[in-house]
């Protein structure tokens, strides 16, 4: 919450000029702690207290992402400002992985699928690509879809997204 809150002031202040807010929410994680509203939500379904605070931090970044959202809608920057949702790695326990073998840690697709959701209204159509791609691929897809220039002195790793993005995935 915390987090949201400064990501939120930042982007009040920096709303009228073009900015970069990195939200790096670091749930669900231990320490398995969670505002008793979030906690007291699963342990009322019968999950034991790490799963309760488990599925407790994923509602909590659920509604701290609508809070961030919701301020994009209320500031008018909704459409021109590409939000990007996505996770590092599989659960770390044993608990809901969508039926896929492995966990964190492994190289099964459990261990390395993650969500990764980009939004930008006013040049993206949803679609949903199916095609393996990585975190490598983030910085070379900003680049691209922002039209500036790559950072000099370092080679970048990873692929541009934005044919994928953009509906076209010849070649990939």
């Amino acid at each position: 919450d915390v987090l949201t809150d400064e990501a939120m002031r930042f982007i009040e202040r920096h709303q009228r000029e073009p900015f970069f807010c990195y939200l790096a929410f670091n749930t669900p994680h231990s320490p398995f702690q969670v505002p008793d509203k979030y906690f007291d939500r699963f342990t009322a379904k019968g999950l034991d207290a790490t799963l309760a605070s488990v599925y407790g931090m994923v509602a909590n970044i659920d509604d701290n992402v609508g809070r961030v959202l919701g301020q994009l809608d209320a500031l008018r920057l909704r459409d021109d400002t590409i939000v990007m949702f996505l996770s590092d790695n599989g659960p770390a326990g044993d608990r809901y992985n969508a039926g896929m073998r492995g966990r964190k840690s492994t190289v099964h697709e459990g261990g390395v699928r993650v969500p990764f959701f980009i939004r930008w209204p006013a040049r993206l159509q949803p679609r949903k690509v199916d095609r393996v791609a990585a975190h490598i691929d983030v910085l070379p897809t900003l680049v691209d879809l922002l039209g500036v220039a790559a950072p000099e002195g370092t080679p970048i790793d990873g692929r541009s997204l934005r044919p994928l993005l953009e509906g076209d995935a010849s070649g990939w």
